[in-house]
This record gives structure tokens, C-alpha cells and sequence, in this order.
């Protein structure tokens, strides 16, 4: 696993046609989510990344997931 930073976090979200989650961008960059989501609470306190909240339901419908994501975007 190499070590990433911000940039390129912020490369892939602007490649994105649509809002990523957290697993989705670790998988991407083949890096660990904990890791990734210290770089993307960074990101989002610096305002060049933004979340958003998605409810239970939307979630299980799009991913899967059995509790409600936040999603992350670039503006």
C-alpha cells in the first residue's frame, strides 16, 4: 500500500461522475479507509471537498449498505 495524499483524493472525486463513498475512493487508490478518512475530514474541514448524508434507504438501494453513508464530492 503506498502512501497518498490529498491530491489525489481530490484527482479521483473530480474524475467521478457521481458522489463516491469513503470504501469506494479506498478501493480506487488501494488504500485503507481509516487513512482515507483522516485525509477526507481534512479535505472537507478545508472546503475543497464536500459531503453529504445520504438516508438509509437511498443508500441500500445504490450500494448496498445496510446503514446511511455520507458521500463525498468535489464543488
Amino acid at each position: 500500500m503506498k502512501r497518498l495524499g490529498q491530491s489525489e483524493v481530490i484527482e479521483l472525486l473530480e474524475k467521478s461522475d457521481e458522489p463516491l463513498t469513503r470504501t469506494e475512493i479506498a478501493n480506487k487508490l488501494d488504500a485503507r479507509p481509516t487513512f482515507i478518512s483522516k485525509v477526507l475530514k481534512k479535505l472537507c474541514d478545508n472546503g475543497e471537498v464536500r459531503c453529504r448524508k445520504i438516508s438509509y434507504t437511498l443508500a441500500r438501494k445504490r450500494y448496498g449498505s445496510l446503514r446511511s453513508l455520507k458521500v463525498y464530492f468535489v464543488k
